[in-house]
């Protein structure tokens, strides 16, 4: 492989996400490139505005059918995040995989040569050390209209652009770093680059202890997004 791309958090299918404007810049990305990673909470079962889980998985699945099929050279990577790490998206996108050539999927991480790509949940959240396997369950169910009514005001105040101003991203990367060195020391093993999401913060080419940080941020309103090209 020679090149790609990644993104991460759209959160598909909230009333926060505005993942249709980036949708041009993920197929000009996709139609140059050898890979393109999708790197964790691309679909929200929490917040999904769809009626049930069989609703949101159908719109997801329709999503990647009209991402992937027009890019038949490009390999196409689904990387599991917090809000779609669920037992029923993952039978479905094992599904998909085998009648999809160019789609693969995992529940937690990918490694591209020297370069990890994981949401960044499992080592910063450090679930008993268990940080490149997903626990995985049902779907959390789409909420209530009232709470849906209660989100849409937060998110009109700006209170989850705040969440992404919380934390440091020192601080991200060294409890990243340091948990894949203790726990999976095979996949820190002559690491250069790791992408992750989560925190929904732009970053490139942050250096800590030899290794470079990226995130492409989340294409939710009020915060930046980015298609990051991967270094390789």
């Amino acid at each position: 492989m020679k090149h790609g791309y990644v993104i991460s958090d759209l959160h598909l299918f909230t009333r926060r996400s505005n993942a249709g404007e980036y949708a041009p810049a993920m197929h000009d990305a996709a139609a140059e490139a050898d890979f393109f990673v999708l790197n964790g909470d691309i679909v929200d079962f929490r917040w999904s505005v769809h009626a049930d889980t069989a609703a949101t998985i159908q719109a997801i699945l329709d999503w990647l059918e009209a991402l992937i099929s027009p890019h038949p050279h490009c390999r196409f990577f689904y990387v599991m995040g917090n809000h779609d790490g669920c037992q029923p998206l993952a039978d479905a996108l094992q599904r998909f995989a085998e009648t999809t050539s160019n789609f693969d999927w995992n529940d937690s991480h990918l490694r591209i040569g020297n370069t990890l790509f994981l949401h960044g949940d499992l080592p910063l959240e450090n679930r008993d050390g268990d940080i490149c396997k997903r626990r995985l369950g049902e779907a959390e169910n789409s909420r209530h209209h009232l709470q849906h009514q209660i989100y849409s005001a937060l998110v009109a105040l700006r209170m989850h652009v705040l969440a992404t101003r919380l934390g440091n991203t020192r601080q991200c990367a060294r409890c990243i770093l340091d948990n894949l060195r203790q726990y999976e020391p095979d996949l820190a093993d002559g690491l250069t680059d790791v992408y992750f999401g989560h925190v929904h913060r732009t970053l490139r080419d942050f250096a800590y202890d030899g290794v470079r940080f990226h995130n492409t941020g989340a294409s939710v309103r009020g915060v930046d997004c980015r298609v990051l090209r991967v270094r390789t």
